[in-house]
């Protein structure tokens, strides 16, 4: 598995090619509908979610490291915000 901190973006990066043990946070954008999708009421009850993931600099303070394994599960997840979708159009 990869991700964006395999990539040359990420290596070329003034910050994290100079300070290898900066704070990394990772934002994630999903929308959900709440109730049976089907019918003429689809999207009535449909919320977006804004979670992030602080991925800490495990090298300093010597703890375990969140893997791309650990990434994808929703456990490391925090929900930072929760809105109607109809109150964002």
């Amino acid at each position: 598995m990869f991700d964006f901190c395999d990539g040359s973006l990420y290596k070329e990066h003034p910050l994290f090619s100079m300070h290898k043990d900066a704070l990394q946070i990772v934002i994630y954008y999903d929308d959900v509908e709440v109730v049976n999708p089907l019918g003429s009421y689809r999207g009535v009850h449909k919320l977006g979610n804004l979670c992030n993931q602080i991925l800490l600099p495990f090298q300093k303070y010597n703890i375990i490291p969140i893997t791309l394994t650990t990434r994808s599960k929703v456990r490391p997840l925090n929900c930072s915000l929760m809105v109607l979708c109809n109150l964002l159009a």
